[in-house]
């Protein structure tokens, strides 16, 4: 799947997309920002595509998920201003609230691990650096974006 991490500052992930049994060799951008919010996905492309589209603004209706699909998909929004973060997966599209140190993704439990060493100094590049280390499923080069 992936990580991205948000650490109260910083918003970072890794780039790695895997398409089956397939690892990508073009780093893929799991990150996006607009004026208010930064955007981190994590899951199933097409439905992460979907639900970055609405966010976005391209779409003005609520993304689709056929009930016969598996929801496969985890959004972060980070508030600019304010550095609220916000968690969404499901159908209902509900934000839920978060803690100010984030992670989502299949690395995440690695990266909160690291994140839970860290103390007072948390680093998302440091958290994603370790669920790369971990998780056969995130890879590739660390991007970070700053809220």
């Amino acid at each position: 799947m992936t990580i991205v991490v948000f650490d109260g500052k910083k918003m970072a992930s890794d780039s790695l997309m895997i398409d089956g049994s397939r690892k990508s060799k073009k780093p893929f951008c799991k990150m996006y920002e607009t004026e208010k919010y930064l955007i981190g996905a994590a899951g199933a492309i097409g439905q992460v595509q979907r639900i970055i589209r609405w966010i976005m603004g391209a779409e003005e209706e609520l993304p689709h998920i056929p009930d016969n699909e598996e929801i496969m998909y985890e959004v972060m929004l980070v508030d600019r201003k304010t550095k609220d973060v916000f968690v969404f997966e499901g159908r209902t599209f509900d934000m839920i609230p978060s803690d100010k140190i984030t992670a989502i993704g299949s690395g995440s439990p690695y990266a909160y691990g690291a994140l839970s060493l860290m103390g007072r100094k948390p680093c998302a590049v440091k958290a994603v650096k370790a669920a790369i280390d971990c998780d056969m499923y995130c890879g590739g080069d660390i991007k970070t974006l700053k809220a």
